[in-house]
């Protein structure tokens, strides 16, 4: 029999803390390579009972220390539960996985609760900047043992590229154009060569929102400035006299 991180007696009082009926309920488990399990909780609460951050009474703590661990991470610290405010598919919540050991672990979805809309349940992964759709199968990781904060997601939409824009296939297409990026203060810089004259930039992030737009007219260096995102992947879509140009790059 696979043992339980989390005792059911503290899963289900937690639950209740945030489980009324108007509450929608996300359920996810996570079994280590050492098959143990920990059942994690995101409830969305109507009316903004909760927030994105931490709330006393909606976000309930880790109660004990394992050397394999899928958390949820709220201002750094870790969670089993997570309450939040009302549901939209564009959030997205961080993981927090440890792993001590090696060999496989999954991610799984357990149920979606109260949810009067479709939802389906991704794992989005910001280093491969993959998709996976817990809610057909689910996610199998084979990870050197280590700790990955920031690299995993819930996430509950695909992305969406910007309309009419060039396949990353493609991204080559224009060699007047070239890229420096400072990782530490989130700057980048596009140089355009050759006469070629930049007329916007557009940054998305990894679900297709756009998180920043300028109109140019600029044969000189363009700077973004990025200093409010965490590591993630985004797309820049540069309009040239040229042509137009899609760049994926990971800050």
């Amino acid at each position: 029999m696979k043992k339980i991180y989390l005792s059911i007696f503290f899963l289900f009082f937690l639950s209740t803390q945030i489980g009324q009926a108007q509450i929608k309920r996300v359920r996810v488990n996570f079994n280590s390579p050492l098959n143990l399990n920990r059942e994690l909780l995101l409830g969305f609460t109507p009316n903004g009972e909760a927030t994105d951050g931490f709330d006393y009474g909606y976000d309930g703590g880790v109660p004990d220390t394992w050397p394999d661990d899928l958390n949820w991470i709220i201002e750094e610290n870790r969670y089993v539960i997570q309450g939040v405010g009302e549901y939209h598919e564009s959030k997205t919540y961080p993981f927090w996985l440890n792993l001590s050991n090696t060999g496989n672990s999954t991610i799984s979805l357990i149920s979606t609760e109260n949810f009067t809309e479709s939802v389906t349940v991704y794992i989005y992964d910001s280093l491969d900047n993959t998709y996976h759709n817990i809610s057909e199968q689910p996610l199998t990781l084979n990870l050197t043992p280590s700790e990955y904060e920031n690299r995993f997601f819930i996430a509950f939409q695909l992305p969406a590229e910007p309309e009419g824009t060039l396949s990353l296939s493609d991204e080559n297409s224009i060699p007047e154009l070239e890229f420096y990026q400072s990782g530490q203060e989130n700057k980048i810089i596009i140089s355009p060569k050759g006469g070629t004259e930049i007329n916007s930039v557009s940054v998305y992030n990894s679900i297709g929102q756009k998180i920043l737009s300028k109109t140019l007219n600029s044969y000189s260096d363009v700077k973004l400035h990025l200093p409010y995102l965490q590591s993630q992947v985004l797309l820049i879509e540069i309009k040239t006299n040229k042509g137009r140009i899609i760049k994926r790059i990971l800050i």
